[in-house]
């Protein structure tokens, strides 16, 4: 459960009131939410072996799941929240999803167990077939597509680096080398900063 007293009138750790959220020091009204929608849990769906990431296109009406040993992506309804069809994956396992601003092409990090197979698979999401692999650093990990959609950022785990990927020709432009273990990464809004999660460094 998620607690929200902090934030909606209750007391926090040190037994004090908190002052409630949007509440200025100044004068005027002061306004305090005395309730929250409580989520639910829907049914489970079963969406094959070794479901290990999932990620929702930018128009809303699907996702791909990873099926990582399985070597398969779940292709996934978000509107009837059933499974519809399976992509082979080429040459290993998909590790994690990024779509293109417009949702025309996924980009899939995808390794192999030892490691000797590393890249970026390039999907035609309307064809639901692969159109290009990418060679990437070792163990390409959560990559992102930059806002403007002309660049794929992949994380490579192993080798401490970032591959930068152009997207109109699908070939590597850069190598930028990072702390240990990028594991993550994310844009700002705006495109003009990219955060790297490096765990284990």
């Amino acid at each position: 459960t998620l607690s929200m007293a902090g934030y909606f009138g209750g007391q926090d750790s040190s037994g004090a009131a908190p002052t409630p959220f949007g509440a200025e020091d100044g004068p005027g009204p002061r306004v305090v939410a005395t309730s929250i929608a409580r989520p639910t849990v829907g049914p489970t769906v079963q969406v094959g072996s070794t479901p290990g990431y999932m990620e929702v296109a930018p128009s809303g009406e699907f996702a791909y799941i990873a099926n990582r040993a399985a070597g398969v992506l779940t292709v996934f309804d978000t509107t009837r929240n059933v499974p519809t069809g399976l992509i082979p994956v080429p040459d290993g396992g998909p590790q994690f999803i990024a779509f293109s601003p417009d949702g025309a092409r996924a980009y899939i990090s995808i390794f192999n167990q030892d490691f000797s197979l590393n890249e970026v698979g390039v999907l035609d999401t309307s064809t639901g077939t692969f159109i290009a692999r990418v060679p990437t650093g070792k163990r390409p990990f959560a990559l992102d597509v930059s806002p403007d959609g002309r660049k794929v950022y992949v994380p490579n785990h192993d080798s401490g680096s970032l591959t930068v990927i152009d997207t109109a020709t699908n070939t590597v432009t850069n190598t930028i080398p990072l702390a240990p273990n990028p594991h993550w990464v994310d844009f700002s809004p705006d495109g003009t900063r990219l955060y790297a999660a490096n765990h284990e460094s």
